[in-house]
């Protein structure tokens, strides 16, 4: 695996590096942070147009793209221990970091995990900007409840990730127990491909066509 060093000096010099090498770097997970990826002023989107649009996600397959899923206005201010009745959420979310902002109506994109993977390959593979694939603890609780009866209900897991108090949260529903974990972005587990894990996070700025 290449260093951030490296994988640096290799974005700096698109002449030399070839599709398949930018899609090593990108699912490596790597570039991990806002800050080292703002260093290499450049992110996901841009690359994809500067390789003409072929860096292909090989981590995870976008299963929504027939279907329309939008996660409605919120005033921010519902958590997840007083979703009664949609999930039995692990008490440690009582500790994390709740601001009471506002979000407006957005789509969202659901995507099956198709190669085995640690959550930050997992995210990695959509942006290096995790930022920009988090959702609010109002907005997940608006998602379950909208589309309970779309998710896995085979003891399949449900992810979303969530930024509280300057850390990435990945919160993970199992529709079938009706229970909500959360675990760090950065466990080094690797999820089997075989259990059809599902992700769900914001459409990329400038798709997002929610009205």
């Amino acid at each position: 695996m290449a260093t951030l060093k490296q994988a640096k000096k290799i974005i700096g010099i698109f002449e030399d590096v070839s599709t398949e090498q930018m899609q090593d770097i990108l699912e490596s997970g790597i570039l991990t942070s806002i800050r080292d990826w703002n260093i290499l002023n450049i992110d996901r989107h841009q690359l994809d147009d500067l390789f003409g649009g072929s860096i292909k996600n090989r981590v995870l397959k976008l299963i929504s793209d027939d279907e329309e899923f939008v996660i409605d206005e919120t005033n921010g201010s519902k958590r997840f221990e007083e979703a009664h009745g949609l999930f039995h959420p692990d008490p440690e979310f009582k500790s994390l970091v709740h601001k009471c902002l506002g979000t407006p109506r957005i789509d969202v994109n659901m995507y099956e995990l198709k190669k085995s993977s640690t959550f930050c390959q997992i995210y990695s593979s959509i942006s290096i900007n995790h930022i920009e694939l988090c959702l609010s603890e109002a907005q997940i609780i608006s998602f379950i409840s909208k589309y309970f009866n779309r998710l896995q209900t085979d003891g399949h897991k449900t992810f979303f990730l969530l930024y509280s108090g300057e850390q990435f949260v990945v919160v993970y529903y199992d529709v079938k127990d009706g229970d909500l974990f959360k675990c760090d972005l950065n466990d080094p587990k690797i999820w089997d491909f075989g259990f059809r894990c599902q992700f769900v996070v914001p459409k990329p700025i400038g798709k997002n066509l929610a009205k």
